[in-house]
């Protein structure tokens, strides 16, 4: 009934409208958070991610379609997506003006104990150097990012040395909330650091080097989304005046720059590679060009989206949960496969034999390497409608984590886990769902080790003391 509603009021003449209209709900959603949450909150919050990404989302596949250079396939399953996007960014909304709890009182010190030794962040720092390095020598990687992302299909992920520079790398989003956390704490003088700023964002440049490493942006990404989280982290409960904040926005703006500029610079290598991005070399005009990097990169799912609802949702055998939350029960015995334990406790084997790869790695599939959004699972398992109701639950949890995570001032990382596992999921919510991965190799038996690894470290409590501003 909503999509026929949808449909009815924006007819096929007026597809511009639907993209207008859904940057609209969009944009405004993203200003409201940010009268009610402030910079501070908003760093934290899963919704600010979600809406920040499909604003310039939809505006950039606007653009490209006001321009025809769009891929169009069917027209109507971009409005359907435009639709999705819209109802989401409207529940997150209606959650946060509904609750009337999620604040941290002014003047209180965040006493986050989970980032409590310098010689911890340095200890986790060394594996994720040792364990980068060690894959970029496996792999054979260069700086030309689009011969790397050639290399790619062609290396094998099961090796020894592959395996054992992940496994290194076992607390790298840890890492990065650590290294915002020292970060800003040092620049703002909020507490005492005795690191120089180089050091303290080493993870944040292992998380670019990784983006060099496979050919992607993605890994830069998710670098730059967990190091705000530390960033927040630091500033909660703290209070921020305007020289402060200002600092603050400067960062953030810096960050976004950056992360365009190598957008782009990935886009024209990995066009020189395989030409996947040649449309935006029909873009005549200086400063579009110069950002076509990332619009290229944030409206990819468009055509993903279109390709997958084709070949991959089937309304008529749904699924119920089995493709969007496969992760959550896809229980094994940690690196099993590389211990040679054939062990396999996954839940869902009981009731479908539904995996992740028939949504990717099928090489007959055009465009099988692109991505599609969280939309195409949620329709594989809910269908057009069900799947409305279940975005809504999502939402709704995903707030509750938030403000959980806010109010937290115990010392043990371990209880972000059901919070992390949103973040990553709205924040990724333009390429897939990362909850059809195992969820707990992903977090929780990381999160887990770390409490117990943090024993034995001495911690440096003058970094919790200062609270100047």
């Amino acid at each position: 009934m909503i999509l026929i509603a949808f449909k009815t009021i924006f007819s096929k003449e007026n597809k511009k409208m639907i993209f207008a209209i859904t940057l609209i709900i969009v944009v405004f959603a993203l200003y409201i958070f940010y009268l009610k949450l402030g910079v501070v909150k908003l760093l934290l919050h899963p919704g600010f991610y979600f809406l920040i990404i499909w604003a310039f989302s939809i505006a950039s596949e606007w653009l490209y379609y006001s321009l025809g250079i769009a891929i169009v396939i069917d027209k109507y399953y971009i409005d359907e997506l435009n639709i999705y996007a819209a109802y989401t960014s409207i529940c997150f909304l209606l959650c946060l003006l509904m609750d009337k709890k999620n604040r941290c009182s002014l003047g209180e010190v965040k006493s986050f104990k989970i980032f409590h030794s310098y010689n911890l962040f340095l200890f986790l720092t060394v594996l994720s150097f040792i364990g980068l390095v060690i894959r970029f020598v496996s792999m054979g990687a260069s700086f030309n990012m689009g011969v790397n992302r050639a290399n790619v299909f062609l290396y094998n992920m099961n090796s020894t040395s592959n395996f054992l520079g992940s496994l290194l790398g076992f607390f790298n989003f840890i890492l990065l909330i650590y290294s915002g956390f020292l970060f800003v704490s040092k620049i703002l003088k909020l507490r005492t650091v005795k690191f120089g700023n180089f050091v303290i964002i080493l993870p944040l440049i292992f998380g670019v080097l990784e983006g060099v490493l496979i050919g992607g942006r993605n890994p830069v990404i998710i670098a730059i989304k967990y190091f705000f989280i530390g960033m927040s982290f630091a500033l909660l409960g703290l209070k921020t005046n305007k020289q402060t904040l200002v600092k603050l926005y400067k960062f953030v703006f810096v960050i976004f720059v950056s992360f365009a500029v190598f957008s782009s610079i990935v886009g024209e290598q990995r066009n020189q590679t395989f030409g996947d991005e040649s449309r935006v070399k029909k873009l005549d005009n200086k400063l579009l060009l110069m950002t076509s990097g990332i619009s290229n990169y944030l409206s990819s799912h468009y055509w993903g989206y279109q390709l997958r609802r084709i070949d991959y949702v089937d309304e008529n055998n749904l699924l119920y949960g089995a493709a969007t939350f496969y992760g959550l029960l896809d229980v094994k015995v940690p690196f099993s496969s590389r211990l040679g334990i054939n062990d396999d406790l996954n839940i869902w084997n009981n009731f479908t034999s539904y995996t992740p790869k028939e949504l990717y790695f099928d090489l007959q599939y055009e465009g099988y390497y692109t991505t599609n959004s969280i939309y195409l699972s949620l329709m594989k398992d809910y269908g057009k409608i069900g799947m409305f109701f279940v975005i809504f639950i999502m939402v709704f949890i995903t707030h509750r984590c938030f403000n959980y995570v806010v109010n937290y001032r115990g010392r043990n990382v371990s209880h972000l886990f059901v919070y992390l596992m949103f973040f990553t999921y709205w924040g990724s919510s333009n390429f897939d769902s990362t909850m059809n991965s195992n969820v707990y190799m992903s977090f929780l038996i990381p999160l887990l080790l770390y409490d117990v690894i943090k024993k034995f470290f001495k911690p440096s409590y003058p970094l919790f003391i200062s609270n100047k501003n």
